[in-house]
């Protein structure tokens, strides 16, 4: 891979880590009293598979031979587009943690003073934060 597009994936995962960092510390930080939790085995498997995708991401960048049984030739441009892919998973997840507010939470879970919100993305679609995931996963596979 191209050393600037390992820099720009290194420079969008590492903006999403501080907004996710931020946005968990002000959320701990809020205590609101939780009266529905998700169940542990869930988040067990989120954490494994958030796990892997990390694993994942710096075996790419640092050890790209252990990943060669997956590389699919591709067209220049289409690699810079798995560039392009990541960028507007960011923009979205910039946009929907701005409108989250005090709703934001690193668990599936229903607080006391939780609210529905139906303010910018949400106007139009409820689980925002799922497709960032996949896109950046993409973006590796570029």
């Amino acid at each position: 891979m191209e050393p600037a597009l390992k820099i720009g994936l290194v420079v969008i995962y590492s903006a999403f880590s501080v907004i996710r960092i931020q946005r968990q510390t002000r959320a701990k930080r809020a205590g609101f009293k939780t009266v529905i939790e998700e169940r542990k085995v869930y988040s067990v498997l989120l954490s494994a598979l958030i796990c892997y995708e990390v694993l994942t991401f710096f075996m790419y960048l640092f050890a790209p031979q252990l990943l060669e049984w997956a590389a699919v030739p591709l067209h220049p441009i289409l690699r810079w587009f798995g560039l392009v892919l990541p960028i507007a998973a960011f923009s979205l997840f910039v946009w929907v943690h701005r409108h989250l507010g005090s709703n934001f939470s690193t668990r599936l879970r229903i607080t006391d003073g939780h609210t529905m919100t139906v303010t910018g993305p949400y106007r139009w679609v409820r689980h925002l934060c799922t497709p960032r995931s996949p896109c950046c996963t993409s973006a590796l596979s570029s």
